[in-house]
């Protein structure tokens, strides 16, 4: 249960005997006609049904339905004087099958919902919604209004636009949308049908396919393991999870180019470019070009731009990249040369300049982890990306620790690790920046010149019922599919070798990539988002240094 749930439910269970003689218990018939008119069918769960006056008038309707509320005193005096089912659920962990219900009545539901957990609750709704089932709502609309200081329930009231807004980016269809008043109060009254893509779990067709296309990395962070990459008897470095050694060599261009075109076939629209760095394979723009031309819509290049200045000195970037991820963790050349140990900054400033000018509407993102020592500078490198006039966005990272059973990354990761509400915290107190979740469960907020900052929270992953059984048990979880340089797909972390794969060049050859990338697509149907970094940390004991919380 959220925090601020326990207040709200306090409240109404304190005043529940002057609530059901008031306004608020009062059933609004001719909206709740029109949200019966357009179901699909008879069952019906009433989110937060309170003591019960709506579920009793859609049983009374001839519908099958269910109320649920987290406040026992209202769900007791429900049981007492209504017809229907009632049950005491919190609408945040809902215990039902997925694709159950016809349509979901929220009356009064969202104004207690705070920003930025509105997409993760329209996602628990989505999934136990049918395909083109319907969500009815009616919440307070954002105007003016006076409360009273014993009022401890969590408040928070929507423009239309914008809870319109938060609906079609959790693709809902709106039927209808409009303005009403009762109660003294400007309300919103909106039914949204449900729409289910195919593949489509968790927003999973519009996550990124991630490709390694290098096994190499030509610098030496502190927190990452570039050099361990060149030893010939291990995988490649950070995202290239390979079965097979180095020895072995890199699959060529062109099988990447039918890897990519088998993810498309499956479903997949997007990728990401990734390593070790991309731009040591001497081939990856012609992989890029190639990528576009076989229907990816968008091609993402993630990079730590060493290699940029020399390459633009040759060839233009390739317009077919839709966005640039630079990992920049500082902007201060010292510093730069200290974490990277021994790279110059200036090159990678210059490149960008120079990208900027002649792709200005490419988009530029800069990677950084946050790290204990430098969480006091992050406003400051904030700052300098606002200023710089090239980077668009800033994408903070968790530090990730690939392997707790190594004695000295354990050592750096317990005194290193910031967590993602510590960093939110963070910027919040110190910049009054507001964030929201947005629906791949990233925390969003802009600066005040328009910049884009993201914040993957790493303590909320993707989970299946194998992730319990897991002999490894990651920091991240089941996110995506990702291709190795030796042709290996998987869909986690693996430097192990323990965990299951595709021998992508063997599958191709038996013309039947497509259909195993399929077969994948459907683990993920049984995806759940969980907290997880207690769990990762009693696993291997890692004990944070200082008084640090984890969620």
């Amino acid at each position: 249960m959220k925090r601020y749930t326990q207040k709200t439910i306090r409240f109404y269970d304190d005043i529940v005997d002057t609530y059901i003689k008031g306004d608020a218990a009062v059933v609004l018939k001719d909206k709740i006609d029109r949200f019966i008119e357009l179901l699909p069918g008879r069952k019906v769960l009433d989110v937060a049904c309170g003591p019960g006056h709506d579920t009793n008038y859609l049983v009374g309707r001839g519908l099958d339905c269910l109320g649920i509320d987290l406040a026992k005193r209202m769900i007791e005096i429900a049981k007492q004087n209504y017809q229907g089912k009632f049950k005491i659920m919190d609408f945040f962990s809902l215990d039902f099958k997925e694709d159950l219900f016809d349509g979901l009545w929220c009356s009064s539901v969202f104004v207690h919902v705070a920003k930025k957990d509105l997409f993760q609750l329209l996602g628990n709704f989505k999934r136990i919604l049918k395909n083109e089932g319907i969500l009815g709502l009616i919440t307070v609309k954002k105007q003016k209004t006076k409360r009273d200081k014993s009022d401890i329930r969590k408040y928070v009231m929507y423009g239309k636009e914008e809870f319109e807004n938060y609906l079609l980016r959790s693709d809902y269809k709106i039927l209808l949308s409009e303005v009403f008043v009762y109660g003294g109060k400007e309300r919103l009254f909106i039914i949204a049908q449900n729409k289910k893509e195919m593949h489509d779990v968790f927003r999973l067709s519009h996550r990124k396919a991630r490709v390694a296309i290098s096994p190499f990395c030509n610098l030496n962070c502190l927190y990452c393991d570039g050099p361990k990459s060149r030893k010939q008897g291990r995988s490649g470095a950070m995202e290239d999870f390979r079965r097979k050694s180095l020895n072995q060599k890199v699959i060529s261009a062109n099988t990447f180019v039918e890897i990519i075109k088998a993810l498309h076939l499956a479903g997949f629209n997007k990728i990401t470019l990734t390593g070790g760095e991309p731009l040591l394979n001497p081939e990856w723009d012609s992989i890029v070009k190639k990528a576009k031309k076989n229907g990816i819509s968008e091609v993402w290049l993630t990079t730590n731009g060493t290699l940029l200045n020399s390459y633009l000195e040759k060839k233009r970037l390739p317009k077919e990249i839709t966005l640039l991820t630079i990992s920049l963790d500082t902007f201060n050349a010292e510093e730069f040369k200290s974490i990277t140990r021994g790279a110059r900054l200036k090159p990678i400033i210059e490149a960008l300049e120079k990208i900027r000018t002649t792709n200005p509407k490419l988009t530029i993102r800069t990677n950084k982890v946050v790290i204990r020592r430098d969480l006091k500078f992050l406003l400051d490198y904030i700052e300098v990306c606002e200023e710089s006039g090239v980077i668009d966005e800033i994408n903070l990272l968790n530090l990730i620790l690939k392997e707790p059973w190594n004695k000295k990354e354990k050592e750096f990761f317990e005194k290193e690790f910031v967590s993602t509400l510590e960093i939110v915290n963070f910027l919040s107190e110190k910049a009054g920046y507001k964030f929201f979740l947005d629906q791949k469960y990233e925390f969003e907020t802009k600066t005040a010149k328009g910049n884009r900052i993201i914040i993957k929270d790493t303590n909320l992953t993707l989970r299946t019922s194998q992730c319990d059984k897991c002999p490894i048990y990651c920091q991240e979880g089941f996110y995506t599919i990702r291709v190795a340089t030796d042709g290996t797909i998987r869909t986690c972390i693996d430097y192990e070798n323990k965990l299951p794969f595709i021998d992508c060049p063997l599958e191709l050859k038996k013309g039947s990539l497509a259909k195993k990338l399929k077969e994948i697509m459907k683990m993920f149907e049984n995806v759940k988002l969980k907290t997880t970094l207690k769990e990762f940390f009693k696993k291997y004991n890692i004990q944070l240094k200082g008084n640090i919380r984890v969620p």
